[in-house]
């Protein structure tokens, strides 16, 4: 006599076996998705406020070069505001690249290629930090608003360019290892779903197989 109530129960084991598998996996795999989409959040952001420093950069050249114009359609004092805002938010967002920042959530770029540049780039800043401050420093001491003079907007311009050329080439380097991490993504997802794929077959092959060989054996030795 055939055991139904046996193998049944050894079918719903390697049911329930399978099932537990592909949930577990389905989870596993909807986790790593979510850890893979906030990364690359984090990297999109990051890449776009490299970028800003850029526009940063030049904004303060520009507004710079106003400081020393005579068309009295500037408004110096509004000038000096918007050097000062620009200025503090270039360099707060510099040293965030290079150490982090919690409480914008930036966290320090640690690619050795990008940390060289940074590096080069504390020159440039030093340069045009130094013309900020004196010119800041005039703004608060006198009454009247002096013009930067030639040799300071002169420093300071070249400053700003050597800076824009050396976030470019960051920019350029952040964005090629970004993509660089969603390719490797990509790959490690598929290889993960092959595998657990392959294990789900094997599972339920070997397990369904087992339970029809024994079937097939007490039938026949039945007859």
């Amino acid at each position: 006599m055939i055991h139904i109530n046996s193998y049944l129960k050894k079918i719903t084991r390697i049911n329930i076996l399978v099932v537990l598998m592909i949930f577990f996996s389905v989870v596993g795999l909807h986790i790593y998705e979510n850890m893979f989409q906030n990364l690359y959040v984090e990297n999109s952001t990051l890449l776009n406020l490299l970028g800003r420093q850029r526009m940063l950069a030049q904004k303060g050249a520009k507004v710079f070069v106003l400081l020393d114009t005579r068309n009295k359609k500037y408004d110096k004092n509004k000038l000096i505001k918007e050097l000062i805002e620009t200025l503090d938010q270039l360099i707060l967002m510099h040293n965030a690249f290079r150490v982090g920042n919690k409480h914008l959530e930036i966290k320090p770029l640690n690619s050795k290629t990008i940390k060289t540049l940074l590096g080069k780039s504390e020159k440039e800043l030093a340069i045009m930090t130094a013309a900020y401050h004196s010119v800041v420093k005039e703004y608060k001491h006198s009454a009247a608003i002096k013009s930067p003079g030639d040799d300071r907007e002169y420093q300071f311009m070249i400053a700003c360019d050597n800076y824009t050329i050396l976030m470019d080439k960051i920019v350029n380097i952040y964005e090629n290892e970004t993509h660089g991490n969603i390719h490797q993504h990509w790959l490690y997802e598929i290889i993960e779903i092959s595998i657990i794929m392959m294990i789900l077959l094997l599972t339920g092959y070997f397990g369904f197989r087992r339970v029809i060989r024994n079937i097939l054996l007490e039938i026949s030795g039945k007859y």
